[in-house]
């Protein structure tokens, strides 16, 4: 894949967002005219304490949801923020998305085969046994084996769908991924084999990646640049290194002195 380093891969501006909250014609505001940008071939962490609108405009970054205000513009100059729903969910492609429970990601009832395969030929990269043996690539590029797309998703590790949602995620090749805590219910060794497969597919495909998360350490292990997010508002943003050593705001210290150390 080619790219412009230079042109943001996905850049928000004055993204401003409220939520109606309950018994009152006001809603409440989460996003208060975010600016940030996500550049290919780099991962940003995202991060801020809990209800600091982090989930909010993580899903405003993938279109899955719309700003009162601003604009989320892609490397071509496609605004999300202007475009009708039907427009958005044919830039999906583009777009991938990874929560935090994989297992809320795919039907329990149906084999992995059965919600990967199909996005293989809905792309029209390949029909039949070929879709299939591409499916079953993908896999085992994150560390599993082809068999796997025969098991229901309960007979998996949460580390093992975990790496088998990320592998549904990058068979479109998407310019723009979004992770969204996606190692905090895994054990430590695990979380970092899929972190560095994530970092290793920004670097090999210019592939932006958000990466949610309230944990530091993983930041710091996978990150090229930290946001810091805190009522709505980015209030510090910076390289990794600069950021987390060389702390300005006061959120980002209180951040890093929540971090437990050993003594």
């Amino acid at each position: 894949m080619t790219h412009d380093d230079s042109v943001p891969a996905l850049r928000m501006r004055g993204v401003t967002l409220s939520f109606a909250a309950q018994g009152r014609r006001v809603g409440q505001e989460v996003l208060r005219g975010v600016d940030l940008d996500l550049p290919p071939g780099e991962v940003v962490g995202l991060v801020g304490e809990s209800g600091c609108g982090k989930w909010t405009l993580a899903r405003v970054g993938v279109g899955l949801l719309r700003p009162d205000a601003g604009h989320v513009i892609l490397r071509d100059g496609t605004d999300l923020a202007a475009s009708s729903a039907r427009a958005v969910a044919r830039l999906r492609p583009r777009l991938q998305w990874v929560v935090q429970d994989p297992y809320s990601a795919f039907d329990p009832s149906l084999p992995l085969r059965r919600s990967i395969v199909p996005v293989v030929r809905r792309q029209g990269h390949a029909t039949g046994d070929a879709a299939r043996s591409l499916a079953a690539d993908a896999l085992v590029a994150v560390g599993l084996q082809a068999s796997h797309l025969d098991r229901l998703p309960g007979q998996l590790s949460g580390g093992q769908l975990q790496r088998a949602a990320l592998a549904r995620a990058l068979l479109v090749d998407p310019e723009v991924l979004i992770a969204d805590e996606i190692v905090s219910a895994l054990d430590f060794r695990v979380g970092e084999e899929i972190l560095h497969l994530v970092r290793r597919g920004a670097r090999e495909r210019g592939r932006a990646v958000l990466f949610v998360s309230h944990d530091l350490g993983a930041v710091a292990l996978v990150c090229d640049r930290i946001a810091v997010m805190d009522e709505g508002v980015i209030v510090e943003s910076g390289p990794t290194g600069a950021v987390l050593n060389h702390p300005q705001h006061a959120r980002t210290q209180a951040l890093l002195e929540a971090v437990p150390t050993l003594p």
